[in-house]
């Protein structure tokens, strides 16, 4: 489920669409987590999947580090990569939240270089000044921890802003959420896998084969 104070937008020729703030969203806002209609797929469930069928997952989907595919049904799908991301998401939650503000009209982007993928994201064309120009599989270890900083200054921050998303939210991932701000529970980092590093691997070249960075 997306913020609600979004909206999908045609951008231009290139990126196509994209999801854009029709207001004013802080840092520290939980942007998106997985609502009812969003898929949950495990390897085996998109090794049976038609080509065609795997194509749209390639397009739609991310990888978890549990080496599980979620995919998006509402316009949470439409939610462009930028390597100087608006939001990122937080692993082991599957919530993606704001790590700095997003004005109105601002295009609310995300890095998928936390989504695990081995490849199939060459030539980005985000636009960023500090843009990578692809994605491999060595991003989450290379700037991992570069990421995880940025996630936990912003989830210090949940309490301190409007939260439109959390009446919606389940109550485990609440409790999950409050846990970790009480300290009771550690933040997850992207570099911390569910499952063993072939299995993930296994499951991102499936969707998204492998390219070397030049």
């Amino acid at each position: 489920m997306m913020h609600p104070d979004s909206d999908v937008k045609y951008l231009d020729d290139s990126r196509k669409t994209g999801v854009i703030a029709t207001r004013d969203i802080a840092e520290g806002t939980l942007v998106w987590f997985p609502g009812e209609t969003d898929q949950v797929l495990s390897l085996k469930q998109v090794c049976q999947l038609s080509e065609k069928d795997r194509e749209h997952l390639a397009e739609y989907a991310y990888l978890t580090n549990e080496g599980t595919y979620i995919v998006s049904e509402d316009m949470a799908r439409f939610v462009n990569h930028s390597c100087d991301a608006y939001s990122l998401s937080v692993a082991g939650l599957e919530i993606s939240i704001a790590v700095r503000d997003i004005g109105k009209g601002e295009e609310i982007t995300e890095d998928y270089g936390l989504y695990y993928a081995t490849g199939g994201f060459a030539n980005c064309n985000c636009a960023s000044s500090i843009c990578l120009h692809d994605i491999t599989k060595d991003d989450v270890w290379i700037y991992g921890d570069d990421w995880d900083l940025k996630i936990f200054t912003s989830f210090n921050l949940i309490t301190t802003v409007e939260q439109p998303l959390w009446r919606h939210m389940g109550a485990s991932l609440r409790a999950r959420i409050e846990a970790i701000l009480a300290s009771k529970l550690d933040l997850p980092s992207c570099k911390t896998l569910g499952c063993s590093p072939e299995y993930l691997e296994k499951a991102a070249e499936l969707l998204w084969p492998s390219t070397d960075r030049s």
